[in-house]
């Protein structure tokens, strides 16, 4: 069984290393579940309505084989990012 999860990485020297933060988005492993084994090609946004939040949407997957691709959204509050405006 293989499966994708999506992962903050950081990098204290402008990007010639990384370091891995934390799982952001990870399948369920739950049989059934719409995000069951793959979370993947995501893109991220702001919250029009809360810019406390970024908006991650991504693609997830409900199995392995002749499974069904579904878009799913998240919010993630910005300091998780440690994003200062």
């Amino acid at each position: 069984v293989t499966g994708s999860t999506i992962s903050l990485v950081s990098s204290g020297d402008g990007g010639s290393s990384f370091e891995f933060s934390r799982d952001l988005v990870e399948p369920t492993l739950v049989e059934g579940d719409w995000n069951q084994a793959y979370c993947y090609g995501f893109d991220t946004g702001v919250d029009a309505e809360d810019d406390d939040y970024i908006l991650l949407l991504y693609n997830g997957r409900d199995g392995w084989k002749h499974a069904v691709e579904t878009v799913g959204a998240s919010r993630i509050r910005r300091d998780v990012f440690n994003i200062n405006d």
